[in-house]
C-alpha cells in the first residue's frame, strides 16, 4: 500500500481535531469553536482530519468520495450534494456497521476546515435536553461528524490504518460490542435504541 503523508499536499497544515476526552461536552464545545476560530484563516487554507466509512470494494480511492443523492444516501437525514464525514475513526466504524452491515473500509479523510459545515440532521438527534446550539463545533462534539458541499477528491483519501494496534492484537468480540455500547449511548443513532441493562432499570 503507498503510504501517503498530508504534509507533501498541504504544505504542512493539517491537523487533528482537539477533541479531549477529560473534558465534558461543553466544556469541548467551547475549547472547539476557540480552536476553530483561531486555525480557520480565510486567506491560508488548511486542512482538518476525518474519517469516512465507505462499501468494501468502493473505488474510494481512484474516484475519491461522491455526494450522496437521492438513490444511494445511506441515512434517511442525509441530504443530497453533501459528503459526511467522522470526528474519528470509532465513529465512522459505527456508521458503517449501520449503514454498510459492518462490510465497510475506514478512510483517512482531510478537507479545508473552512469547508466543514454542522450536520445538523444528526445534531437534532443527538444533543442532550436543555442544550442549544447548532454550530460546527456542537456537530463535532455531540453528532460526532460535519458535511461538505461536494465530492472529495481522490487525493485527499488513504485508508486508515490503525497504527495503535497489531493485527494479532485485535480486541475480543466482547471488547468490540462493549466499545459499540459506549459509542452509541454517547451519539446515538435515531431509529437506533440501546436496551436498558436490568442495573439501569432498578
Amino acid at each position: 500500500m503507498i503510504t501517503i503523508n498530508w504534509k507533501d499536499r498541504t504544505d504542512g497544515k493539517t491537523a487533528s481535531i482537539p477533541i479531549h476526552h477529560d473534558l465534558t461536552m461543553v466544556e469541548n464545545v467551547k475549547v472547539i469553536a476557540d480552536w476553530l476560530k483561531d486555525y480557520n484563516q480565510k486567506y491560508d487554507i488548511r486542512y482538518v482530519v476525518m474519517y469516512h466509512a465507505a462499501k468494501k470494494g468502493s473505488p474510494v480511492l481512484e474516484q475519491g468520495l461522491l455526494t450522496g443523492n437521492n438513490k444511494r444516501k445511506n441515512f434517511g437525514m442525509s441530504e443530497s450534494g453533501y459528503v459526511y464525514l467522522a470526528t474519528t475513526p470509532q465513529m465512522a466504524q459505527m456508521f458503517g456497521d449501520i449503514a454498510h452491515n459492518s462490510n465497510y473500509t475506514i478512510y483517512e479523510v482531510i478537507v479545508p476546515v473552512g469547508k466543514l459545515l454542522p450536520d445538523k440532521g444528526r445534531l437534532r438527534h443527538t444533543t442532550p435536553d436543555g442544550v442549544k446550539g447548532s454550530s460546527l463545533a456542537h456537530s463535532l462534539i455531540y453528532a460526532g461528524s460535519a458535511k461538505v458541499k461536494g465530492s472529495i477528491e481522490s487525493w485527499q483519501i488513504k485508508q486508515y490504518e490503525d497504527e495503535s494496534r497489531s493485527i494479532s492484537d485485535k480486541p475480543s468480540l466482547l471488547g468490540k460490542i462493549e466499545q459499540k455500547k459506549q459509542e452509541i449511548a454517547l451519539h446515538p443513532i435515531p431509529g437506533v435504541t440501546r436496551r436498558k441493562s436490568h442495573d439501569e432499570r432498578s
